[in-house]
């Protein structure tokens, strides 16, 4: 072939890092569960009037985000949770 090459392809070896976890515990489960329920911080509430929905503080119903649909603002309740340290 030109240039040198003969076609066949080289294999470079993966090299593999492990994490050495001292206190046996895996890490997945540093994290705390998921709240459910009543435990939850952030509830999901459609907007009065309108298809929208929006994502509220638990404690003082202060608004945090509005959404096109539910799915939406579901999935941005779990990355904050999965933010603050929760196993979302």
């Amino acid at each position: 072939m030109k240039n040198g090459h003969s076609g066949v392809a080289t294999v470079l070896p993966i090299r593999y890092t492990t994490r050495v976890n001292t206190d046996n515990r895996s890490l997945h489960s540093m994290k705390k569960p998921y709240p459910l329920g009543s435990e939850n911080p952030y509830v999901v509430r459609q907007v009065y009037g309108s298809t929208r929905w929006a994502l509220y503080r638990r404690e003082d119903f202060q608004k945090v985000a509005s959404f096109p649909n539910q799915f939406v603002a579901y999935d941005c309740r779990r990355a904050i949770l999965n933010k603050e340290g929760y196993d979302a």
